[in-house]
């Protein structure tokens, strides 16, 4: 599941790593780029695409996930504590959804902005999960708060 899906990295990225034998869904009010939703025709991907916020309720009768991926990010105004806390409620959010849809075993990656919030929330987190661990890319820039939660093999 690709949580905050728009306009579609992530969704190119996952459709490599899951095949033709794999399913995805993605949730996003904003639609797909054209580019990742010719890449998903073109694989052949069994594909459901919810447009919607992720805050909405998501059906009740979806399948239990191997893997669950947000790059939410808030529309941000500029005040830093206002972007903050709605950058905050929506990882919370995420987690919530990993914790009903993830299969036993499975993995989570979410975007953070790093802040005390944030980390004392990853830390909780860390519990559900046999690894976990925040992660920097390299490839990020030296000045960005932007680090990612990894949990790995889900312990509900």
């Amino acid at each position: 599941m690709d949580l905050g899906a728009a306009p579609g990295s992530w969704t190119e990225y996952l459709i490599e790593c899951i095949g033709k034998k794999g399913h995805l869904w993605a949730v996003d009010q904003q639609s797909l780029s054209i580019t990742a939703l010719q890449k998903i025709e073109k694989m052949g991907l069994d594909f459901e695409f919810l447009q919607q916020s992720v805050l909405d309720p998501l059906p009740n009768n979806l399948p239990p996930m191997d893997v669950v991926v947000s790059d939410l990010a808030p529309f941000t105004s500029g005040a830093k504590l206002v972007d903050s806390a709605r950058s905050l409620e929506l990882v919370t959010r995420a987690f919530d959804l990993a914790q009903k849809q993830l299969k036993p075993g499975g993995h989570f990656v979410v975007k953070l902005f790093q802040s005390e919030d944030t980390v004392a929330a990853s830390k909780d987190w860390g519990k559900s999960f046999k690894l976990s661990k925040l992660y920097k890319p390299p490839s990020t820039h030296k000045e960005s708060k932007e680090i990612y939660f990894v949990g790995r093999r889900y312990r509900p």
